[in-house]
C-alpha cells in the first residue's frame, strides 16, 4: 500500500464521494480528515496521531480498516456513517465519537483503550451490532439518543464505567453478552419504552447492579425487561426505576446481595426466578408492584421484602424457598394469594399491614399454617 507520512490528508467541501483506499498512515497529528459527502475510506492502516476526523462529512463509510496506538481512532460530526468491519486498538483517547443521526456501528472489534469512553454515538437512530470489546479502561458502548438499536455486542473485561450505557427512548438492548465489569453496571439504560431483552452478565461490579434500567416519570409508552441473565454480580443483580416497567422472564444467579431491586411505582414482575443471592430475592420499595409467579430460592436473607413505604403491593402465585430469614417479610401493606413457601426460617414475617388472600401454602414446622412473626 501507498504510505503517507506526510501532514493531514484533508478532504474538503467538494470532494463528495471520494474513496480512499489501501492507504498507510503514519503521522504524530491528525491523520485524515473528511469535509466532504459521501466519502468511503476502505483497507487503510492508521498508525500514530489521531485516525480519521472531520464535521460535515455525512454518509462518510469506514470499512476494513486498521487504526492502532495514538488519539482517537475516529473523531466525526456527520450523520449516516458507517464504521464496520474495522479493528481499532491501543487509543489513550477515547477511540471513537461520532455525533449525528443515523450511524450505524457493525462487526468492530476493540482493544486495549486507556482512557476516557469507548465508543460515544450521539444522535437519533443509531445502531450498533456484533461490537466487541475487550480489556479497556473505561466505557464499552455509549449512546446518547432517540430509537437507538444495541445488539449482539460483546463487552468484555471494563475497568470503570458500564458495558453498554443507552440514555435515550424507544432503545432496543437485546442478544448483548458484558462480562467482567470491575466497578459499574454491564447494561445501564434510562428513557422512555425501552425494550432490554435477551442479554447475559456475568462477573459484574461489587459497586453497582448487574444491570439497571428504568424510564423516568414513565410517560411515553410501554419500557420493558426481559429474559436477560445475571450470573456472578458482585452486588444486586437487577434494577428497576420509574414507572410502570414489565419486568418479565428474567433470572439472577448467585449475586452478592440483592436479586432485583424495585424502586419508582407501578411495575409488573412476572416469572422472575432468583438463585442464590447474598440478601433477599426480591425487594421492593416502590409501591404499586404486582409479582406474578416470580421465585426466590436458598436466599441468605430473605426470598420476598417489602418495605414499608412500598403500598398496594401484589404478590400472586410467587414462590420462596430456603430463605435463611423470611419467605415473605411484609412492612408495608402486601396482599398475597396462591404463594408458596417452603423450608425458610419463617414463611411469613408481617411488621406491617398483610392481607393472607387464601389458597397460599406454608409448610415451616411442617404444618400448614402461616409462623407469623
Amino acid at each position: 500500500p501507498a504510505v503517507w507520512r506526510g501532514r493531514c490528508l484533508t478532504l474538503a467541501p467538494g470532494a463528495d464521494g471520494a474513496e480512499v483506499s489501501g492507504f498507510r498512515f503514519s503521522t504524530h497529528g491528525d491523520a485524515l480528515t473528511v469535509q466532504a459527502p459521501g466519502v468511503r475510506v476502505v483497507k487503510c492502516r492508521f498508525r500514530g496521531g489521531d485516525g480519521i476526523s472531520g464535521a460535515g462529512g455525512d454518509d462518510l463509510v469506514v470499512s476494513r480498516c486498521d487504526l492502532r496506538s495514538g488519539g482517537r481512532a475516529v473523531d466525526v460530526d456527520a450523520s449516516g456513517v458507517t464504521l464496520e468491519r474495522t479493528r481499532i486498538a491501543h487509543h489513550d483517547s477515547g477511540p471513537v465519537e461520532i455525533v449525528g443521526d443515523d450511524t450505524v456501528v457493525d462487526r468492530v472489534l476493540l482493544s486495549g483503550s486507556t482512557d476516557d469512553s469507548g465508543f460515544e454515538l450521539r444522535g437519533d437512530r443509531v445502531r450498533v451490532e456484533r461490537f466487541r470489546t475487550r480489556s479497556t479502561w473505561n466505557h464499552g458502548i455509549v449512546v446518547r439518543g432517540d430509537d437507538c438499536v444495541v445488539r449482539r455486542n460483546v463487552v468484555e473485561g471494563l475497568i470503570n464505567d458500564p458495558g453498554i450505557e443507552v440514555d435515550g427512548d424507544r432503545a432496543l438492548v437485546e442478544d448483548n453478552v458484558v462480562s467482567g465489569s470491575l466497578r459499574y453496571p454491564g447494561i445501564d439504560v434510562d428513557g422512555q419504552a425501552f425494550t432490554v431483552r435477551g442479554n447475559r452478565v456475568l462477573d459484574s461490579a461489587d459497586s453497582f447492579p448487574a444491570i439497571v434500567a428504568g424510564n423516568g416519570a414513565g410517560t411515553g409508552g410501554q419500557a420493558v425487561l426481559a429474559d436477560n441473565v445475571v450470573v456472578g454480580s458482585g452486588m444486586h443483580g437487577i434494577e428497576v426505576f420509574g414507572q410502570g416497567v414489565l419486568v418479565t422472564g428474567n433470572r439472577v444467579e448467585d449475586c452478592a446481595r440483592t436479586g432485583f431491586m424495585v424502586f419508582g411505582a407501578g411495575h409488573r414482575l412476572e416469572r422472575n426466578v432468583v438463585v442464590g443471592a447474598g440478601e433477599h430475592g426480591f425487594r421492593v420499595d416502590a409501591a404499586g408492584v404486582t409479582l406474578v409467579d416470580c421465585v426466590a430460592l436458598e436466599c441468605e436473607t430473605d426470598g420476598f421484602r417489602i418495605v414499608a413505604s412500598a403500598t398496594g403491593v401484589v404478590l400472586d402465585g410467587c414462590r420462596a424457598s430456603g430463605a435463611a430469614a423470611c419467605g415473605l417479610h411484609n412492612s408495608g401493606t402486601a396482599a398475597f394469594t396462591g404463594c408458596t413457601f417452603t423450608g425458610c426460617r419463617v414463611d411469613v414475617a408481617d411488621d406491617g399491614t398483610l392481607t393472607e388472600g387464601g389458597g397460599n401454602t406454608f409448610t415451616t414446622g411442617g404444618t400448614d399454617s402461616p409462623p407469623v412473626d
